[in-house]
């Protein structure tokens, strides 16, 4: 039986890194200069965006 590998578009918010991945695992950016592992998102999930903080009068 075959079984067929779903791929889908990966990005690294770090660094903004774009592959096509096997969708079945979690993928981490490969890019030597990150000091940590940054794991990457799948590209269909948008980027979190930090909440705005509001202005004081």
């Amino acid at each position: 039986m075959m079984v067929l590998m779903k791929k889908e578009l990966f990005v690294c918010d770090d660094c903004g890194e774009r592959k096509r991945l096997s969708s079945m695992e979690r993928h981490f950016c490969e890019n030597p200069t990150h000091n940590r592992a940054v794991e990457m998102r799948p590209s269909r999930v948008k980027k979190p965006t930090p909440a705005k903080s509001p202005k004081p009068d």
